[in-house]
């Protein structure tokens, strides 16, 4: 999928990336693809001029955004929840580590969208006590994700919008890996 998308889309600046995970909603098979907000760091591509021109590790363009965009972006209760995140990594760059939160934070701040396969193409391996955010017992949210195929040629979407359809289910995967993450914290108190 990368050989053929990365051409086809080299100069296109709005799009950040290509990704190959898909947690919900994925088809078994499929020859197509999508376009969503969020952008998804278990197997992607980019490009050169994508890292360059929007990766910022200091994050400099948070003092510019004010709650009311980053609601109008993805609504009150996840906006509360990024805004919290983005302004300790802002306040407190040593702390986070994660190039991830700061790659999101790109995407947010520049209004960059993401390729999006209709099938799941990856499996992170790295969600046990080896990995990196993982401990011992925890839960993995993804574990049952199967690998699809994606089928050749592809035929390309017409346009480049939204996928409405697919920014849904990027919410709600999103606050169900979260509900995961305090699961795991939980258990961890009481261990």
């Amino acid at each position: 999928m990368c050989e053929e998308l990365l051409p086809k889309y080299a100069n296109v600046v709005n799009i950040q990336q290509i990704d190959a995970f898909r947690p919900v909603g994925g088809l078994e098979e499929s020859n197509t693809y999508s376009f969503t907000k969020r952008p998804m760091i278990w197997g992607w591509a980019t490009w050169r001029r994508t890292w360059n021109n929007y990766m910022d590790m200091n994050m400099t363009q948070w003092p510019t955004f004010c709650l009311r965009e980053i609601i109008k972006y993805y609504g009150l209760i996840r906006a509360m929840y990024m805004r919290q995140t983005w302004k300790k990594v802002y306040e407190n760059p040593e702390k986070c580590k994660s190039w991830a939160t700061r790659w999101h934070f790109a995407a947010f701040a520049n209004n960059l969208i993401s390729i999006c396969p209709l099938v799941n193409l990856s499996k992170n391996i790295g969600n046990t006590s080896n990995g990196t955010h993982y401990n011992d017992g925890d839960d993995n949210p993804y574990k049952e994700i199967s690998i699809g195929k994606m089928k050749f040629p592809l035929t390309h979407p017409e346009y480049i919008e939204l996928d409405m359809n697919q920014v849904k289910n990027d919410n709600k995967d999103f606050w169900r890996a979260r509900r995961y993450g305090l699961k795991n914290k939980i258990h961890r108190l009481f261990k």
